[in-house]
């Protein structure tokens, strides 16, 4: 009981500083969006919002799975200085090549030109593809130090360099008379991410000098074996991560932007950013949380596999169902706060209740990385995607975004349902959905109020 009682507190401890990590950072980016469109007017921001979504689409893209595909092999890697290495030297290296070649082409001028009416310059592109490098190895360096249960750490850095990328750009704009450009925009977010990784990475390093330098508990033919994992569950991750982009807001605003242009991408782009900090929530708070408590080393040792996932099943339950409840009642209160007339009320009841979806969704996909059984989530994501595509593709005869958010609905609840299902027979776990009626109750009665106050 009290090593149940042990994993537990560090599970509610991840989850606290990984939700505050992900809800806050992404609560000062929407304002960033609201404030810039304010500002600098929806043609320049809708333009800036499709060319960081476009980075940040490619980047799992070119990614190859990193991030997550080292939870189940953590314990392997971090016994010893020369297992640590290897990681390093073996996938992580390879992969950072890879991503400044892939950087240099994605930053090319033609690539954004062939999609938008507007153009980049020499110069933006260079910081396109310096964002887009330094980007791959924060997210590379914080995803190791949340799986190492650094979570207070990361979630500062994250936090805080968010702030300061905000409060240097606005007062940056203040003294140059609210004269904005894209070239200022991406040079800040340039040198944030910047220094934000070289934190991380400070970090990291200690983390690798504190190791053993040597160890008799891993031979070299299961630190290969762990290599071979690895690299496996890697193709699983960006399999599912190379089908299921198309499924939410880094496709919706370029590909809006594409076809209404940037007016309409600038609306999308704030209605996304503000209903992402649902799905983030779930995505890292829960999803994240999860990873690092199931790679800790003999965290399965006299706990049952049951007892294990409960812990993320019941936040799980008792957090989506009073979101919907409150999304439900009160969608049509929310859409006032856009002040946008192409923001309507379903639209933002539709986003909302995608943003809970899809962030269920990314909590089993975190349990099936744990159980070295991603290829089964990823065939089943790209079977889902592959429908969404066609849909997408024949929405290009249609003008109402309701319609086509509205599939988005209809396929990821259905992917949802079959996921629950098919986990109690694939990941070989039953955990019993427990729901706390005292926070359904509160949630519904907070949700009349609200609805009837405001």
């Amino acid at each position: 009981m009290q090593k149940n009682n042990h994993y537990r507190f560090k599970f509610i401890n991840s989850m606290i500083w990984n939700s505050l990590d992900s809800v806050v950072a992404q609560a000062l980016v929407t304002v960033h969006h609201i404030m810039l469109k304010a500002f600098a007017g929806p043609e320049l921001h809708g333009m800036f919002a499709s060319y960081v979504s476009i980075i940040y689409t490619f980047i799992p893209f070119f990614n190859l799975g990193f991030d997550y595909s080292l939870s189940p092999y953590l314990k392997d890697f971090i016994q010893t200085k020369k297992n640590f290495l290897s990681l390093v030297l073996f996938q992580f290296l390879p992969q950072l090549a890879f991503t400044c070649l892939a950087a240099h082409l994605i930053s090319q001028p033609f690539f954004y030109n062939a999609f938008f009416t507007s153009t980049i310059t020499a110069k933006i592109s260079f910081w396109l593809k310096w964002i887009f490098i330094v980007e791959y190895i924060r997210k590379s360096a914080r995803s190791f130090l949340q799986l190492m249960l650094y979570t207070e750490a990361t979630a500062i850095v994250e936090i805080l360099g968010t702030f300061l990328y905000m409060a240097t750009f606005w007062i940056l704009a203040w003294m140059l008379n609210w004269q904005l450009s894209l070239l200022m925009a991406f040079k800040l977010l340039a040198l944030s991410s910047s220094l934000q990784t070289v934190i991380l990475c400070i970090r990291s390093i200690k983390i690798f000098l504190s190791l053993d330098p040597n160890s008799t508990h891993l031979t070299n033919t299961n630190l290969t074996s762990a290599h071979q994992g690895m690299t496996q569950t890697r193709m699983g991750i960006w399999a599912n991560h190379l089908v299921s982009q198309i499924n939410y807001s880094n496709f919706v605003v370029p590909f809006s932007s594409a076809c209404f242009g940037p007016a309409q991408a600038s609306a999308l782009a704030i209605l996304m950013n503000s209903a992402r900090c649902v799905k983030l929530f779930f995505q890292k708070g829960l999803g994240v949380s999860s990873l690092a408590l199931l790679s800790q080393p003999n965290s399965h040792e006299n706990t049952s596999k049951d007892t294990m996932y409960s812990y993320p099943m019941y936040y799980l339950y008792n957090l989506s169902v009073p979101l919907l409840i409150f999304f439900f009642l009160n969608s049509s209160k929310l859409s006032y706060l856009f002040s946008d007339k192409q923001i309507v009320w379903h639209l933002v009841s539709l986003a909302c209740f995608l943003s809970v979806i899809e962030g269920a969704i990314s909590v089993y996909e975190k349990f099936y990385i744990a159980e070295k059984r991603m290829y089964l989530f990823s065939v089943l994501n790209s079977i889902a995607s592959i429908i969404l595509f066609v849909l997408a593709y024949k929405f290009l005869i249609f003008t109402s975004l309701t319609q086509f958010f509205l599939f988005f609905f209809i396929i990821r609840t259905a992917v949802l349902i079959v996921i629950i299902t098919l986990s109690h027979y694939f990941l070989k776990f039953s955990p019993i959905p427990s729901f706390n009626y005292y926070i359904l109750s509160a949630a519904t009665l907070f949700s009349v109020l609200f609805y009837l106050l405001f």
